[in-house]
């Protein structure tokens, strides 16, 4: 299993010609902008945007059902959402790697500061897990201090 690319961002949006558009992408970190008051209360909720591309390939094809996203914050994990593998009929047999890019908004909430990462897990018929694999993106969860 290979992660091509993973995105967090603010805002997914269709466009015309089956496009997507990525708004607010987050690169090093998230920051929480918050008043004296607010600073150091916890949990907070976010809705994000994540963009994951992931290929298995032609053997790991044959025995993946299922898929779950998970995020961790400073090493809690967390369920993001999980799905199917709905290969065309012939798919599983075929030889070669296969694609999938998933757009996706979800609900985050964060306990604390920290550091942010992903993982993708996938699945066989029976529910055991056969692989997973984490994208190198790492965020840092900050909170930024502003005047009231």
């Amino acid at each position: 299993m290979k992660i091509n690319s993973f995105i967090i961002c603010d805002d997914i949006r269709s466009e015309v010609g089956n496009k997507k558009s990525l708004m607010g992408i987050y690169t090093k970190e998230l920051l929480f902008s918050v008043t004296a008051e607010e600073a150091g209360v916890w949990p907070k909720d976010l809705v994000l945007g994540m963009m994951l591309d992931f290929s298995i390939s032609a053997e790991l094809k044959k025995k993946a059902h299922t898929f779950k996203v998970m995020y961790s914050v400073n090493g809690v994990e967390n369920a993001l959402g999980e799905g199917e593998f709905n290969f065309p009929p012939d798919e599983r047999e075929q030889e070669g790697d296969f694609q999938m890019t998933i757009f996706a908004k979800s609900q985050y909430r964060f306990e604390s500061c920290g550091k942010l990462s992903h993982c993708v897990k996938i699945f066989d018929a029976s529910g055991n897990e056969i692989v997973q694999a984490t994208p190198t993106t790492e965020l840092l969860i900050k909170e930024n201090v502003i005047p009231s």
